[in-house]
């Protein structure tokens, strides 16, 4: 159900922080979401076992949390006349006046597509049918690259895809997507919003990566990695996603969704008791204790193993080198001075490449950058920025890049 603020009827906004103080307090249209995926009125057993109510919700957080724009969401009972119709998830819908809260400017600026390239919220689809036509050049030359980075913000693009790559998205991106522009500002590239998301985190070995939905975000994926630029950006997104407390290494995620889940605890035995009963009334209703054991089997079985499987999946799909990434025997925060940080790498072969002003080792292009020290050991003595790469001096084949501060 959708809750619109509108004249005549009432304010044009609830002026609210109705979803914390990390969202906007100001808003337009709300979202009370039923949940149909993976939930106990599915009508596949399989995704009656699997229900958990928070998946969806559970991947804005993560795109949230890596500096994205997803819908902020909490949870609510629902009665509908005074009769009990079980737990919702209530959250914001991504149109204009959403775009406009947390990307700035006037709403009546932007370009809102859903789902399909034709599927128009606001504005119109000119904008993105221009990025389309640039996706469809061969982007392995820099100058066709750059084109479209000045047409799609790349690193909040990267992100989006790898969090829906982790998650194991099966609905998605033939349908199931959101992406916004702002017409009047140059700079307001293309982004990509999470929508729908309910059917992610079943089996620990599910593979998306190599999905391809004309007109669609897949789409647009696949053209871009034609370009070794693209290939390392992507690289070094997921290394910063997945390692050192990235928001998807096992311990993140895992406290992550089990927080969702806490949010729902007790209020899941309304949900049990106006439906578990609802599509196999000949069996005893879903319970608590069985949303319990699928929780439980994702803290045990998915989330411990999930980020090192799809990293897998990364580099047969050429997304990842097979170098390893070299790791700080310190990953950041406050050392006292004359700390002598070490750079350790696992790989078989290949020189550490460092630089402690906040530079890339690499060039682009694939060079040694002129501000790179080949080492493993720094002393730090002030604040720095440092940047570490492996480089295969046979192949020139770089690793993803770690850095800490």
């Amino acid at each position: 159900m959708r809750l619109k603020f509108k004249a005549p009827y009432g304010p044009r906004e609830l002026n609210f922080p109705l979803f914390g103080d990390d969202a906007t307090d100001s808003i337009n249209t709300v979202i009370l979401d039923a949940t149909n995926q993976q939930a106990w009125t599915h009508p596949d057993r399989a995704q009656q076992l699997r229900a958990q109510y928070v998946r969806d919700q559970f991947v804005g957080d993560l795109q949230n949390a890596a500096g994205g724009i997803a819908p902020h969401g909490s949870y609510a009972h629902v009665y509908l006349n005074g009769f009990y119709w079980g737990v919702y998830c209530l959250h914001e819908f991504v149109e204009e006046s959403f775009a406009a809260a947390y990307r700035g400017g006037n709403k009546s600026s932007y370009d809102i597509i859903r789902h399909r390239s034709d599927n128009v919220v606001a504005g119109s689809a000119e904008a993105f049918l221009v990025l389309l036509d640039a996706v469809e050049n061969d982007l392995s030359q820099d100058i066709n690259y750059r084109v479209v980075a000045g047409l799609l913000d790349i690193r909040s693009f990267i992100d989006y895809m790898a969090i829906n790559f982790y998650a194991g998205n099966a609905d998605w991106a033939f349908q199931n997507w959101n992406a916004s522009f702002h017409r009047d500002d140059p700079k307001r590239k293309w982004l990509f919003h999470n929508w729908d998301a309910e059917k992610t985190f079943q089996s620990l070995d599910d593979d998306v990566t190599g999905a391809d939905d004309q007109g669609a975000p897949t789409h647009i994926h696949r053209r871009l990695m034609l370009n070794a630029e693209y290939r390392m950006a992507f690289a070094d997104r997921v290394h910063l996603l997945m390692a050192n407390g990235g928001i998807l290494t096992p311990e993140v995620c895992a406290s992550m969704y089990a927080e969702r889940l806490g949010q729902i605890n007790r209020a899941i035995i309304g949900e049990s008791a106006r439906w578990g009963d609802n599509r196999n009334p000949e069996m005893a209703p879903y319970t608590r204790e069985d949303w319990l054991a699928e929780g439980q089997r994702l803290a045990e079985e998915f989330f411990p193993d999930r980020a090192s499987i799809v990293l897998a999946q990364l580099v047969a799909d050429g997304l990842y080198p097979g170098i390893p990434a070299p790791e700080l025997s310190r990953h950041g925060g406050e050392v006292p001075e004359g700390f002598a940080l070490q750079i350790i790498s696992d790989a078989e072969s290949g020189e550490i490449y460092y630089t402690v002003g906040g530079e890339d080792p690499r060039q682009p292009g694939g060079g040694i950058s002129q501000q790179a020290i080949a080492g493993q050991s720094i002393t730090v003595n002030e604040s720095m920025r440092i940047r570490a790469r492996v480089r295969d001096s046979a192949t020139g084949q770089w690793s993803a890049l770690t850095e800490a501060v």
